[in-house]
């Protein structure tokens, strides 16, 4: 009898965790808003980026000290490539920096900690190392979008820049112009001039150049004392053809300026968080995504000034790079503290438009007919109800002898009897307005209704408790005696 209630427990808890675990790992039909994480449970992953070969979208994930691992189709399912990667004494692979080809996803850029700038060529299949010069502890790299050869990169503290043309050897400049005690942490291209470029520093504020690196200009000193972890440079929405919108994600909140010729002051926009990761959506240009630390993913639709959360089962996670899928721009890819996610961008709030109500083009006598209802009406045309009152014993209207009901929002008209001959109603009637402060107040009814005037009638309704309407005209008396009886004697019979 014991075992078989073990038994009995047992298969029901699996009918009941089965579904469960089942939607977990579930690729498809993803709530909106709601994220689920790929793999690598526990797992720090440090970088992430998204591109597309052919009709196939590949995605690289670097992991703390296990190197770069890469997903095709399966988001569950991740493979490790790191065959020509160094390895530190204690067999640790450490990825710094990874870029990705916009043309071709199969030719990746990494920079390792344990070896200087590599590149594949074959979607991680083999890693090789770019050139000699750049033998030696990699920071960072940024490839540019422009022309998908100019590389930035950062071996040994200092700043490199070169053209990389696979299976040729090419030729690296030093930019030995921006200071060397400045320890750089972030590198952005511009999306449109191959000459700009951006550093920023750890307590040395940023540096930015329109020559391709040769000169630097400092930006706000008010950045000195922060440490810029990530740069995200868009088109200046609205601007000039060379006009930049500039957000940097430091360890005290994000800021933003607005660069030309020059920089503008720094504007802080969200104080108080350390903000690793900045994306924007395709799809919808003003949305913001920021990765913050210890804090999930947050966005927002008015250039950084107002934040909402978006880390529905994400939790807490610490966000250290974000991306769009560039074949689905509404899925966003999270590389946290706790392994790779994917999230189903929720759509945007709809935005309450009012809506003007066509100006009236007829002008209809409103006629109440169904009495003790409450009719809610917002007509397009003027409606004009004349109220008259009774005699005083028949009814105690509280409206005057005529009232032009003209409201815009919601007309209540509850009438409790019957309107008389002269369509009057014989009751109170309450009329209620909210007025819009978008235009002067219209009556707009939310359905059609008949204006034309219900036939009147004289006859008091069998609902009403009222007594019937009082007349001038004396009635006919109903105690009139009858005819006096004739004294006239009859004839005397004939003989």
């Amino acid at each position: 009898m014991f075992e078989r209630r073990w038994v009995q427990l047992a298969a029901a808890l699996t009918l009941f965790l089965l579904p469960l675990l089942l939607a977990l790992r579930a690729p498809q039909g993803e709530a909106a808003g709601v994220w689920s994480r790929g793999e690598f449970a526990k797992v720090e992953v440090t970088h992430l980026v998204i591109g597309s070969h052919d009709e196939s979208v590949i995605r690289y994930a670097a992991l703390a000290g296990r190197g770069v691992f890469r997903n095709t189709e399966d988001f569950y399912f991740w493979a490790s490539k790191n065959d020509g990667l160094p390895k530190s004494a204690l067999g640790r692979i450490e990825v710094r920096g990874l870029a990705a080809s916009r043309q071709n996803a199969l030719r990746v850029y990494l920079a390792s900690a344990n070896g200087g700038i590599y590149r594949t060529v074959n979607g991680g299949a083999l890693w090789t190392l770019v050139s000699r010069e750049l033998a030696g502890v990699g920071e960072a790299v940024a490839l540019s979008p422009v022309d998908d050869l100019t590389l930035y990169v950062v071996v040994g503290g200092r700043l490199y820049r070169g053209q990389d043309i696979p299976y040729m050897e090419g030729s690296w400049s030093l930019l030995s112009a921006l200071p060397e005690d400045r320890k750089i942490l972030s590198l952005a291209l511009d999306p449109l001039d191959i000459q700009r470029v951006y550093v920023g520093t750890a307590g040395g504020g940023l540096f930015w150049s329109d020559d391709g690196g040769m000169s630097w200009m400092a930006g706000d000193e008010s950045l000195v004392a922060t440490d810029i972890l990530t740069i995200l440079v868009i088109p200046l929405p609205g601007g000039a053809p060379d006009e930049r919108l500039i957000y940097l994600g430091t360890d005290r909140g994000l800021y933003a300026l607005v660069g030309r010729d020059e920089l503008s002051a720094a504007e802080l926009l969200w104080g108080g968080r350390r903000i690793h990761a900045l994306a924007t959506d395709s799809a919808h240009p003003q949305m913001l995504y920021a990765g913050v630390a210890r804090w999930g993913v947050h966005r927002s639709d008015d250039g950084g000034r107002h934040w909402e959360e978006m880390h529905k089962g994400l939790g807490g996670a610490s966000v250290y790079a974000l991306a769009f899928d560039p074949a689905r721009p509404q899925e966003l890819y999270a590389a946290t503290s706790d392994g790779v996610w994917r999230c189903q961008v929720p759509a945007l709030a709809p935005v309450d438009t009012p809506v003007v109500a066509p100006e009236p083009t007829t002008t209809a006598t409103q006629t109440p007919s169904e009495p003790t209802a409450t009719a809610t009406t917002a007509a397009t045309a003027t409606a004009t109800a004349t109220v008259t009152p009774q005699d005083t014993a028949t009814a105690e209207p509280t409206a005057t002898a005529t009232a032009s009901i003209t409201p815009q929002a919601t007309a209540t008209t509850e009438p409790t009897a019957t309107p008389t001959a002269a369509v009057t109603p014989q009751a109170t009637a309450t009329v209620s307005a909210t007025p819009s402060p978008i235009r002067p107040p219209t009556h707009t009814p939310a359905r059609a209704r008949t204006n034309t005037p219900a036939p009147p009638t004289r006859t008091p309704s069998p609902t009403s408790t009222l007594p019937p309407p009082a007349t001038n005209t004396p009635m006919p008396p109903t105690n009139t005696p009858a005819p006096p009886a004739t004294n006239t004697p009859l004839p005397p019979p004939t003989r």
